[in-house]
Order: C-alpha cells, then structure tokens, then sequence
C-alpha cells in the first residue's frame, strides 16, 4: 500500500527531473515525449490526490509506473540521451520502486480472477 502512495510522487519527480534534463540540452524531447510526460504528470498529480487506496488504484499506480518506464526506456534506445551518465541515471529509474515486468505481473495476477477461465 505504501508504493502505492509513494508511486505518484515518485513518478512527478521523475517527469520534473527529464524536463530539467530537456532544459540543459541534455536530453532532447520530441512533441510524443513532451505529451507523455505532460500525461503522467497529470495523472501522477490525479492518483496522489486520492484520499483512499483500493486494489484498483494499486493497478493504477503500477500502471502509471510501467508507463513512466516505457518512457525512459525509449528515450535511451532512441538516442535522445546523449550521455552515458544521464542514460544511466534514466534507465535505473526504470527499475526504482517497481521495473516494468514488476508491474505488469503484479497487475496479471491481482486481476486474473476476473478472466474468463476459457479465454
């Protein structure tokens, strides 16, 4: 429950840190990228607002993390990220307080009650 909570803030500042990143010519940000962070602030913002947590705001957090991931994965394969350190620096975000395949599996697993057994 606590990651939960920690999760949204988590994300927030790893958006604000990539925007410093984009304004020290560190890392260049296209109009996709600029869009995704502007969703997942926005979103991150949203989830840490909420005053209680249930499993499906658990999804929701792990979601936006995986999503957050995603991001900074791309922006070092895509070689927006120009130094070795800033690459560095993004990737070990990809696996503070939840890596991709962390998240994805928590979420399969806590909703695999409700597939359908034949599917």
């Amino acid at each position: 429950m606590f990651l939960s909570l920690a999760r949204p803030w988590l994300i927030q500042a790893l958006c604000a840190h990539a925007q410093w990143l984009a304004r020290q010519q560190r890392l260049r940000l296209d109009a996709s990228a600029r869009e995704c962070i502007a969703f997942l602030q926005e979103a991150a913002r949203n989830q840490a607002a909420l005053g209680s947590f249930d499993r499906f705001s658990e999804d929701q957090a792990m979601t936006l993390k995986w999503m957050a991931n995603e991001l900074w994965s791309r922006l070092v394969v895509d070689g927006c990220v120009p130094g070795k350190g800033d690459q560095r620096d993004l990737l070990s975000f990809t696996k503070m307080e939840g890596s991709s395949y962390r998240c994805f599996s928590e979420i399969y697993e806590r909703n695999r009650r409700f597939r359908r057994a034949d599917a």
